[in-house]
């Protein structure tokens, strides 16, 4: 079917003006909302990484932290922001958490983003207290499964992360143990040397320490690759519950409707900031792995997993906000 004069015109101008924007782009500071404290991991990266962008763009990458709502408030600031490229934001797992957690939110989490990048993913841990008659996932669930046998698993509190990936582990391996939700892993990791919880779901990091002193022990990681900083660990899919994957991550969004040419200059010159040795190294300190692509190898990750907590979070009767 043969195009109208006035539709070729149109594209023209419209393939013309978005590669105007491109080219023009950025020509002002960028704003970067972080839904953290200052100080944390992601945090410091996009700060790294601002300092990596600026060098190329001559342009300055502010910094915009945004804490509460369990990132709910810098998500929406993004969401809500003009669609030029001035306004970007860091997410993690917990964009997709909320969608099946919540049951209001202010913003559609796959409509109101132009996804851009993923940049990192990390897993958790199955880490045991040193009585637990256990020293593999195999053992874990055979010991669950015998008869009066009781576990109970501490977490950074419901629905986060660390609770879904247990509840995924029960629903895969078939097995049953209680929740104990704490605020935060520090002090479920106090509980776990201390002998008054079995086992934990803990991040990387905050378990690395206890893991070196011999406090406690790692018996599985929950990603499908084993973790740099702990490679004699197997994951929980090689260790027999196979195809078993958890993981927390962080990515890059822009507001829905972002010029694609935008879109696609982030895309490459955060992909290069990120691959550099410092950030690179960064990364691998703080217990990830970096993570990259395109931006819509990102928009079907937060459909799937969306798709997979929202199933976790149904499926475990975990109550909703």
């Amino acid at each position: 079917m043969k195009l109208s004069t006035s539709i070729l015109v149109a594209l023209i101008i419209f393939s013309i003006s978005g590669l105007t924007i491109a080219e023009s782009y950025p020509n002002k500071p960028i704003r970067f909302i972080v839904p953290n404290a200052p100080g944390g991991g992601g945090d410091l990266i996009i700060r790294i990484m601002g300092q990596k962008l600026f060098a190329v763009w001559k342009q300055q990458v502010i910094v915009d932290n945004r804490p509460g709502g369990g990132s709910v408030i810098g998500a929406d600031i993004v969401a809500k922001a003009a669609p030029d490229g001035y306004t970007l934001g860091l997410v993690s797992i917990s964009l997709c958490i909320n969608a099946g957690l919540r049951k209001t939110l202010p913003y559609d989490p796959i409509r109101d983003f132009s996804p851009i990048t993923q940049i990192s993913t990390q897993p958790h841990l199955i880490v045991i207290q040193p009585g637990l008659p256990v020293r593999s996932v195999k053992e874990l669930i055979g010991f669950a499964r015998q008869k009066n046998r009781s576990l109970n698993y501490g977490t950074s509190g419901t629905g986060s992360g660390a609770h879904l990936s247990a509840e995924l582990f029960k629903k895969m391996a078939g097995i049953e143990m209680t929740h104990i939700p704490y605020k935060g892993t520090a002090p479920s990791m106090v509980d776990l040397i201390g002998g008054q919880i079995d086992l934990t779901f803990s991040t990387l990091l905050g378990a690395l320490p206890h893991i070196k002193a011999g406090k406690v022990q790692a018996i599985a990681v929950t990603t499908l690759q084993r973790a740099p900083l702990l490679a004699s660990v197997p994951t929980v899919s090689e260790s027999g519950v196979f195809g078993f994957e958890s993981m927390s991550w962080n990515g890059i969004l822009a507001p829905a409707n972002t010029n694609t040419s935008i879109i696609d200059q982030l895309n490459r010159e955060i992909i290069k900031s990120l691959q550099s040795p410092e950030l690179r190294e960064w990364i691998t300190n703080d217990g990830a792995m970096l993570v990259v692509g395109s931006p819509a190898a990102f928009g079907q990750l937060i459909k799937e997993e969306i798709i997979k907590w929202t199933t976790v979070i149904k499926s475990a009767g975990i109550l909703r906000e």
